[in-house]
């Protein structure tokens, strides 16, 4: 496909140095002071661009397909702003007179939808990239379209679509697909969807999971639909298609396009009943011991907080085929949930959206076997963020490596934790104590909420000290 020649020359006379039309999106992003953020259904441009810098990107709209400006960058090199934009991609006060916000990465990534006017027949969808990124592609309808490289200066490159067919007057849903190096824009007009799918045609959950979130295909905004459970005591679907079960049977999610009925989506849900076992306690004489050894994942969590979010470890549990790492803001329900094969795993959004430093978050890991049986849980992890005013989390924790106790007797074990902050404070008790314990084996040995290990039988067991945000240290226990 190749693009006409008066096209390439109107690019160029409106990027100049840009190398693409695609990187005048980041103009776009920083809107004017007296032009609020507009609702879906008012967002209605000729044209529009994307731009992605690292693990940034933005979509901008042009208001009057106007806009140009001289564009300096080095390929290979961290995009650090220029004359035009900063290193956040943020439009400079120069430059914000023609170009108008739509949405940053997060927003795009959820679905957002937009509206294309007409101007002259030079409406166009454009990308492209800066600075030490990998590249971006773009479907159109499901149909990929061919990258036509636009102009290239000083080592920046950039792709756009073509200009007038594919990208017609109407009203798009677009979706961003960050998954991959190369990261993908889908577009869908939505004059031309004629049916949807899920994701997914069965969703097996289990009583007291959190909700699990249905797409469709084609990536659709979930504001377009009517959402409705055959049986709300069996699962309930609220208006962003996530469904969270209730009880144990079988229940249909059905999505219905509120402006044609006719389009519509289903889901099969099986919730399988939690089970509920007797568990009588013994009489206590003495400070009851925590035993949590027979659904107690044997780990902390390691957590560290980088520019991409968060970072999880934990230590592999014997069996385990598959884990699910849910994160959430401190105190809010419906965590998000990652899922993996390994160890660890990176949360690099929470709700959605870019992760809040400020906030604090509670964390914790669901073990699986190979047939999807749950076989552990970790113990919550409560997070500061690294940018919290008030809160810090424990840097270091102290405590004896070894145990030895006779049986029937006790020691208790005073651990001492170090705060990575010594300006601030840790989060309140209210969400844990300062060190949680918990024993790999309570028929050996038996650990109190407050430190008191009781030796119960002849052998060797590990007991875990485990700070508010994870961090744990092994005691080794030996009963003579």
């Amino acid at each position: 496909m190749k693009m006409k020649t008066e096209t390439l020359k109107r690019f160029k006379g409106r990027i100049k140095g840009l190398a693409a039309m695609g990187l005048v999106v980041a103009m776009a992003f920083g809107m004017m002071p007296s032009v609020q953020a507009k609702a879906d259904s008012e967002i209605e441009y000729p044209s529009y661009y994307f731009v992605r810098a690292g693990d940034k990107g933005k979509l901008i709209a042009d208001r009057l397909c106007s806009g140009y400006f001289d564009y300096y960058s080095e390929m290979g090199k961290p995009f650090e702003g220029d004359w035009y934009l900063d290193k956040d991609l943020n439009v400079e006060d120069s430059i914000r007179n023609d170009f108008i916000n739509v949405a940053d990465r997060s927003e795009m990534e959820n679905t957002k939808t937009i509206k294309v006017s007409y101007y002259g027949g030079l409406n166009t969808l454009s990308y492209g990239y800066v600075g030490k990124s990998d590249s971006v592609e773009c479907y159109i309808d499901g149909v990929k379209q061919p990258d036509i490289q636009v102009y290239y200066y000083s080592g920046l490159y950039g792709r756009a679509c073509e200009k007038i067919k594919p990208f017609e007057v109407g009203e798009y849903d677009i979706t961003l697909h960050t998954e991959k190096p190369v990261w993908t824009i889908e577009l869908n007009n939505i004059a031309n969807v004629t049916s949807v799918a899920f994701d997914k045609t069965e969703l097996n959950l289990k009583q007291g999971d959190v909700g699990q979130k249905l797409a469709t295909s084609p990536a659709l905004n979930p504001n377009r639909f009517n959402w409705e459970s055959s049986d709300s005591g069996i699962a309930t679907v609220d208006a962003t298609g996530t469904v969270t079960p209730v009880k144990g049977g079988t229940a249909t999610i059905t999505a219905t396009m509120k402006t044609d009925p006719s389009i519509k989506a289903t889901c099969t849900v099986k919730v399988e009943s939690k089970e509920v076992t007797e568990n009588p306690q013994a009489v206590q004489t003495e400070e009851p011991s925590v035993d949590r050894s027979a659904d107690t994942m044997e780990t902390g969590l390691k957590i560290t907080q980088n520019k991409k979010g968060l970072k999880v470890k934990w230590d592999a549990e014997a069996d385990a085929a598959k884990y699910e790492v849910y994160a959430a803001y401190l105190g809010k329900k419906n965590p998000d949930k990652i899922e993996t094969t390994t160890n660890s795993a990176q949360i690099k959004t929470i709700g959605g959206k870019a992760i809040d430093t400020k906030k604090n978050y509670e964390i914790y890991v669901v073990a699986y076997d190979s047939k999807g049986n749950k076989i552990g849980t970790s113990l919550k992890a409560f997070v500061a963020g690294k940018d919290s005013a008030k809160y810090t989390n424990a840097k270091k924790i102290k405590v004896a490596k070894k145990v030895s106790v006779k049986k029937g007797k006790t020691a208790k074990v005073k651990p001492t934790i170090t705060l990575a902050d010594k300006k601030k404070k840790a989060l309140a008790k209210k969400y844990a104590a300062d060190v949680r314990y918990f024993s790999t084996d309570t028929s050996i040995a038996t650990v109190s909420k407050a430190g008191k290990i009781k030796g119960v039988a002849k052998g060797s067991c590990t007991v875990y000290a485990i700070a508010k945000n994870g961090l744990a240290a092994k005691i080794k226990v030996t009963v003579k």
